[in-house]
């Protein structure tokens, strides 16, 4: 935890998702009360494709470089479609 913890004080923003069909990621439980604790965004019940997407919006969103988005994407996708 303390790995985690000193990524999110020096400002990189974790996620904490699951990739059960039903529930959701939240500090109510043990686990989820840890990772909050340290830092980490809980990301209730956002699959892992929305949550790709929404980090690269995120991190393009004051870009002013062409195709921010796309480059953003473009690991996320190889990655996937690697398999």
């Amino acid at each position: 935890m303390d790995v985690i913890k000193n990524a999110c004080d020096q400002g990189i923003v974790i996620v904490a998702i699951s990739q059960c069909a039903r529930g959701s990621v939240n500090n109510s439980y043990a686990a989820g009360h840890t990772l909050a604790a340290t830092g980490v965004v809980a990301g209730a019940d956002m699959t892992p494709e929305v949550l790709c997407v929404e980090a690269a919006r995120l991190t393009c969103a004051h870009s002013t470089s062409p195709g921010c988005t796309h480059k953003a994407l473009l690991p996320f996708v190889k990655t996937r479609t690697d398999d």
